[in-house]
């Protein structure tokens, strides 16, 4: 458990290092992906409050390996393997201000202190009204754009544009309807993303 010091946010708040089976429900719930199939999950937070008879899960962190490796040999090049990707954040709506900082600072300082990576990178989308501002807030630098990229949409769902030419049976199923003109799959092109990082070490 990760005690709160912070004087502004309740000590009701705490930060506890759990696994991806206990967060699951909760980000496929709450946050704007609805998804965590496929994240290749390493340390996953839950940020509790006090409850009636247990404490109640108000927020969720993930922290992945990224989906592809480019990102780690470009921001973390002499040991690609020691970044992290901040993948999912998401807290409920009546939290206190500055919460999600409170959360995302105790995580930031749990994985320096018990882990060895070197590099934490994250992405803010302003297709979904996020410029980073969190991440400023806990010191975070902005490092530039990604370049513009395309989303598939299937059946109102969003995926990366991999699924169409990745092997597995699900992506092959989406091939096969887009090859055939199902009008319940479209491609999108997404705004550049706000990239951030943070150095552990």
């Amino acid at each position: 458990m990760i005690k709160n010091k912070q004087h502004h946010i309740p000590s009701m708040y705490t930060v506890e290092h759990t696994n991806l089976k206990a967060v699951k429900k909760f980000i496929n719930t709450l946050h704007y992906s609805h998804k965590t199939k496929g994240l290749k999950a390493k340390h996953c937070f839950g940020l509790y409050r006090e409850g009636v008879f247990t404490p109640d899960l108000i927020g969720a962190i993930i922290y992945a390996l990224p989906a592809m490796p480019k990102p780690a040999q470009k921001y973390c090049p002499t040991n690609p393997d020691k970044l992290l990707e901040l993948v999912r954040l998401v807290c409920i709506d009546d939290t206190l201000k500055n919460t999600e900082s409170y959360f995302i600072g105790s995580t930031l300082r749990w994985l320096k202190k018990y882990t060895d990576y070197k590099v934490v990178l994250s992405y803010a989308d302003p297709m979904f009204g996020h410029s980073g501002t969190i991440y400023k807030a806990t010191n975070f630098i902005h490092s530039g754009m990604t370049g513009s990229k395309r989303t598939v949409i299937v059946d109102g769902k969003r995926f990366h544009e991999r699924i169409l030419t990745d092997k597995h049976k699900f992506a092959k199923e989406v091939q096969d309807r887009f090859n055939n003109n199902d009008t319940d799959i479209k491609i999108i092109k997404t705004k550049p993303k706000h990239i951030y990082l943070y150095n552990l070490r």
